[in-house]
């Protein structure tokens, strides 16, 4: 394992994309902040100084959506460590009490993945709305390093899960572990608007809801 650290990056993933076939497998690339930070279909991401920001190098032996939900749980793992209680939101982010603590960007680039998370950790002032962070949950500051230690670890174990194809433990535990299922739910997908009660996910990560439409990947909202 290999980690790329910088002071200032257009973006930890775009950035890890240029040199991903360059690299070995498991490299990091961790920056004190962005400045262009970007979620899904290319969404600013506030990335100031006192936030996690990386992006790891992967190349798994097969692809599948669930990388992201096993990064899910990585993170959250982390967060309880540090005494933090958090959700999965589906597919790729974190709340605390439905407010936004960690984002996940899921990217394939050739025969590498790219996986960025933008975790908020000592911030307590943002441009966004509905967002919180370590800091704020706990009021008090986090060594960053011991934070990074701690997500690394995670993040290895749940990819050796996924290397070895326990898909069900993954699924498993996200399920446990989520404040999507069992919730009414738009999902807003490129070709399309879906809307119904989110009730199960596949073994791909897939959401499923109760009129039996599968979702591999969509911006969902949670209505009350």
């Amino acid at each position: 394992m290999k980690i790329i650290k910088l002071d200032t990056v257009e973006s930890t993933n775009e950035y890890a994309k240029k040199i991903a076939s360059k690299c070995e497998n498991f490299t990091i690339i961790l920056a004190k902040k962005q400045r262009s930070g970007r979620g899904r279909l290319n969404r600013k991401w506030e990335s100031p100084e006192g936030g996690l920001w990386i992006s790891v190098i992967l190349k798994p032996n097969f692809f599948s959506s669930l990388l992201s939900l096993d990064t899910g749980l990585a993170v959250l793992k982390t967060l309880k460590i540090f005494g933090i209680d958090s959700k999965l939101k589906w597919p790729n982010d974190l709340l605390v009490s439905e407010k936004k603590i960690c984002g996940i960007l899921l990217e394939k680039s050739s025969e590498n993945v790219i996986i960025g998370i933008g975790l908020n950790v000592n911030i307590s002032k943002m441009n966004t709305e509905n967002w919180t962070s370590m800091l704020m949950e706990s009021k008090k500051r986090f060594n960053l390093e011991e934070v990074l230690d701690v997500l690394i670890n995670n993040i290895k174990h749940y990819y050796n899960l996924y290397e070895k194809k326990e898909f069900s433990k993954i699924t498993e535990e996200w399920k446990q572990n989520s404040c999507t299922l069992g919730k009414n739910v738009i999902v807003e997908t490129i070709p399309e608007t879906l809307s119904g009660k989110a009730i199960d996910i596949d073994e791909n990560g897939f959401l499923i809801l109760d009129n039996g439409k599968k979702i591999n990947a969509g911006d969902v909202v949670h209505l009350r």
